[in-house]
């Protein structure tokens, strides 16, 4: 997912906007951040859980790695989400899918 940041903004600025923000969801809890890569860009990652409601009721958990740079005034998220029970089998594939992102530019014949 991207999204784009107006002004010169810090990453660890932005990354407190996006946490503020999921704190109104229903369980959120942030269970903790730290700094790494995505892209060869200084990025932050961020792991929280949000209550799963089905049908206005609180059935379980789900576990997030959300993981955010920004490149050239644009904000990327690379997110996973999966159930306590599958995230830490998980983790290892979801870590080297990250770490195989690339930010190419975008060729001149495509930009028409």
């Amino acid at each position: 997912m991207n999204m784009n940041v107006f002004g010169n903004r810090l990453l660890s600025d932005y990354a407190d906007e996006e946490v503020r923000a999921l704190s109104g969801v229903t369980g959120f809890k942030l269970e903790n951040s730290s700094d790494t890569t995505l892209g060869e860009n200084v990025a932050k990652k961020i792991f929280y859980s949000y209550g799963t409601i089905r049908d206005g009721v609180l059935v379980g958990e789900t576990q997030v790695v959300d993981i955010i740079t920004i490149k050239d005034g644009t904000a990327y998220h690379f997110v996973y989400s999966s159930s306590p029970e599958n995230l830490a089998s998980d983790l290892p594939i979801v870590q080297k899918m990250a770490d195989s992102l690339e930010f190419k530019p975008i060729p001149s014949f495509a930009l028409g």
